[in-house]
């Protein structure tokens, strides 16, 4: 691919991720309820839901191209990997287990 198809493949991901971010923060207080459904104890669906935003807000150097040193860059781009996997893995726990989607968080 090219540079350019690169960049902008990074940039909507980007805002996407900024608004799965945004859309979680905006109903924090009751998002680790929605995380019930797989985890029965409330103190580890609010470990899960602060370590999913912090891993979402270390990705977005990475995805937005910021000129910073080589290591950082390096654990946004980690921070990426994880945020989108782990999101993707409670999505489908949480669907399978009978539970709404928490892909925006309490949102909607």
């Amino acid at each position: 691919m090219s540079e350019k198809t690169i960049k902008i493949a990074k940039l909507i991901t980007g805002v996407l991720v900024i608004l799965l971010l945004l859309c979680q923060l905006f109903t924090f207080e009751k998002f680790p309820t929605e995380l019930d459904a797989i985890f029965k104890n409330y103190n580890t669906s609010v470990a899960v839901a602060i370590l999913l935003v912090l891993f979402e807000l270390w990705s977005i150097p990475y995805l937005l191209g910021m000129k910073l040193p080589t290591k950082i860059l390096f654990v946004s781009r980690l921070a990426v990997k994880v945020s989108l996997a782990g999101l993707i893995f409670l999505e489908s726990w949480t669907v399978l287990n009978g539970g709404q989607s928490i892909l925006f968080g309490a949102t909607f």
